[in-house]
């Protein structure tokens, strides 16, 4: 029995079939942001793992979740095997965004043309925050004036006040 059993899997390797090991459909193992707290750069890089070699990974297989004002864009998709890069830019506002797999219409499969049957959802989130904007020279001096008049104002307040 064991030798039938052997001789098949031989044939089946032998003629470029599937293992037994690439019969199930590939998943999502992790999507992870390459950034770790807080950040206010526009760009983040995502690292998608799967379970078993793919292919056919595009940025239209993947959506960004949004929370607060935070809008950003899907720019590329790279890699190979059970690895991939997904790079999100266009990156404005504050809140966080978690990149997620659709759960259909990917295209993406493994060698033995199984494809994908479920979305991932539960990735990292990259927290946005905007950076503390510091005042142009221009700034200061409008900042500075405001000071100085509001002051000459207090004082000639205050003397008006004395004299009357």
């Amino acid at each position: 029995m064991l030798r039938i059993i052997g001789a098949l899997l031989s044939a089946a390797l032998l003629f470029g079939w599937t293992s037994i090991a690439q019969a199930a459909p590939p998943v999502v193992v992790s999507i992870t942001p390459a950034t770790v707290g807080a950040s206010s750069t526009t760009t983040e890089t995502f690292t998608v793992v799967f379970d078993q070699p793919v292919f056919g990974v595009d940025t239209t297989d993947f959506t960004i979740t949004p929370t607060g004002l935070v809008t950003a864009n899907i720019s590329g998709a790279s890699g190979s095997g059970t690895t991939y890069t997904v790079i999100v830019d266009s990156i404005t506002n504050e809140g966080t965004l978690r990149l997620d797999l659709k759960s259909a219409g990917t295209g993406i499969q493994n060698g033995a043309s199984e494809s994908i049957t479920s979305g991932f959802n539960t990735g990292g989130v990259r927290i946005v925050s905007l950076p503390a904007t510091v005042p142009t020279l221009t700034e200061w001096a409008m900042i500075l004036l405001g000071l100085m008049l509001a002051g000459a104002g207090a004082v000639y307040t205050q003397r008006r006040s004395k004299t009357a």
